[in-house]
C-alpha cells in the first residue's frame, strides 16, 4: 500500500510516492519542466546522486558490469540473477536498474549471452571503486583529445576492459561527437588520465602495413605490448589491417589474436585458426626482420614471381607456414596478385622465406 501525493501548477504536474508510514519512496516529476530540459551530461554532478541512490537501495558489493551515463538517464547493469520471470527467456537473466530525477527504478532484466554461449562473463565491480565526481575534468579531457570544432561528450561508460592484453582493467570511456556527426572515442583510467584516442574512420590515418615502414614498427611494439617472454603464433599484415597471434596467459595460454592500430592494439573480435596452429617464436627473434629486410624480401618476391608479368603485393605472413615446414615457427610468406586490387579476378603467388631470408619454396602465377 502506498500514498499518492499530486502536486500540480499551470505548466507542471508531479506525484509523489509514500509508504503507510509516509515515508517518501518515489516520484515521477517526467512533467515537470525540470526532467523535459534535464541534460545529464552537462550537470555531471548527478552522476554521483545516481551512485548514491545505487549504493543506497543495492549495496556496495561488487555486482556491477558496466554504467552508461547518457543525456536523460544513469543506466546500471549487474550480475544478480533476475527471477521476476518478467523477462521469457531460456537463458539467464540479470537485473538492470536506471536512475533519472524520479530515482532509482529497477527495469526489465537482461539476458546473460555470455552465460548461454560459455564465454566469460564481464568482469564485476562496485560503485565505490568509481570516483563520480571526477566527469567534469574527463569532458573536458576528452574534447581536447578529439580536438574537432564544436565536439560535445554525448556518452560516459564504466566497465572492465576486456579488448587489450592482460587482466582486465576498469576504465571509463567517454564518446565526444563533433558537428558533422561522427564521433571519436576516449577511454580513461580511473584517476581520469587518458589512455587512449580512438577517432572517428575519416580521420584515422591509413596504414598500409605491407609497407615496410609500418609493418616494422608493429612488429617493433610486441615486446612492450605482450612482455619479452610473448609466444607468437603468427603476424599477418595486408593494406587493411595487420593483427598478431600469441599464447595468452592471462586465457590459460590460449591462442588470442590482437588487431595493431596506429597507436596500440585491440583485441580482435575474429581471429583464424590456421594463424594459430604450427610451432611459436619468441620476440627476441623478430629482432631480424626491420624495416631494411622486410623490404628486400618484399623487393625479391615482387620481382622473382613478377618476372613474366606484372605483379602486385597482397600480404606478409610471418610464422609457421601449412605447406612450408622446413622453416618451423621462421616462415616469411609474401603473397602477391596479377592485378592491383584484391578481387575474385585476381590470380595469387607466394614465396616463402625463412627469417635469414633464404627462398624455401614457391607457388608462382
Amino acid at each position: 500500500m502506498r500514498w499518492t501525493v499530486h502536486v500540480g501548477s499551470g505548466r507542471e504536474r508531479a506525484e509523489i510516492f509514500a509508504n503507510a508510514q509516509g515515508l517518501i519512496v518515489g516520484a515521477d516529476v517526467s512533467g515537470t519542466q525540470r526532467a523535459k530540459t534535464l541534460n545529464i551530461l552537462k550537470e555531471p554532478e548527478l552522476a554521483a546522486e545516481a551512485a548514491a541512490a545505487f549504493r543506497d537501495a543495492i549495496g556496495t558489493d561488487r555486482v556491477l558490469t558496466r554504467v552508461g551515463i547518457d543525456k536523460k538517464t544513469v543506466s546500471f547493469g549487474t550480475n544478480i540473477p533476475d527471477k521476476s520471470r518478467i523477462v521469457t527467456s531460456s537463458m539467464p537473466v540479470t537485473q538492470t536498474f536506471t536512475w533519472d530525477l524520479n530515482g532509482l527504478q529497477r527495469r526489465l532484466g537482461s539476458i546473460d549471452v555470455p552465460a548461454q554461449t560459455g564465454t566469460p562473463s564481464p568482469p564485476s565491480f562496485g560503485i565505490g571503486d568509481v570516483d563520480w565526481k571526477i566527469l567534469s575534468k574527463l569532458q573536458e579531457s576528452a574534447i581536447a583529445k578529439a580536438d574537432a570544432p564544436k565536439s560535445l561528450v554525448t556518452h560516459f561508460g564504466v566497465a572492465a576492459a576486456t579488448d587489450q592484453p592482460g587482466q582486465p582493467v576498469l576504465l571509463w570511456t567517454i564518446e565526444v561527437t563533433d558537428a558533422e556527426g561522427e564521433t571519436t572515442r576516449v577511454t580513461a583510467d580511473m584517476k581520469g588520465a587518458i589512455t587512449r584516442v580512438v577517432l572517428p574512420q575519416s580521420r584515422r590515418p591509413k596504414i598500409d602495413w605491407r609497407e615496410p615502414a609500418a609493418l616494422a614498427g608493429a612488429i617493433a611494439r610486441i615486446s612492450s605490448v605482450f612482455g619479452q617472454n610473448a609466444k607468437i603464433a603468427s603476424i599477418v599484415a595486408n593494406d587493411r589491417e595487420a593483427r598478431v597471434t600469441i599464447e595468452d596467459p592471462t586465457h590459460g595460454g590460449q591462442p588470442a589474436t590482437f588487431d595493431f592500430s596506429a597507436d596500440g592494439v585491440s583485441r580482435a573480435t575474429i581471429s583464424f585458426s590456421l594463424e594459430a596452429m604450427g610451432p611459436r617464436f619468441g620476440v627476441a627473434e623478430l629482432a631480424a626482420l626491420n624495416e631494411q629486410k622486410l623490404a628486400a624480401l618484399e623487393a625479391d618476391a615482387l620481382k622473382t614471381l613478377g618476372a613474366n608479368r606484372q605483379a602486385y603485393l597482397e600480404s606478409v605472413t610471418i610464422g609457421a607456414h601449412p605447406f612450408v615446414r622446413q622453416a618451423g615457427a621462421h616462415a616469411i610468406e609474401v603473397r602477391v596478385r596479377d592485378i592491383p586490387e584484391d578481387s575474385a579476378r585476381a590470380n595469387y603467388a607466394w614465396i616463402v622465406y625463412d627469417f635469414n631470408g633464404r627462398a624455401l619454396d614457391s607457388s608462382k602465377f
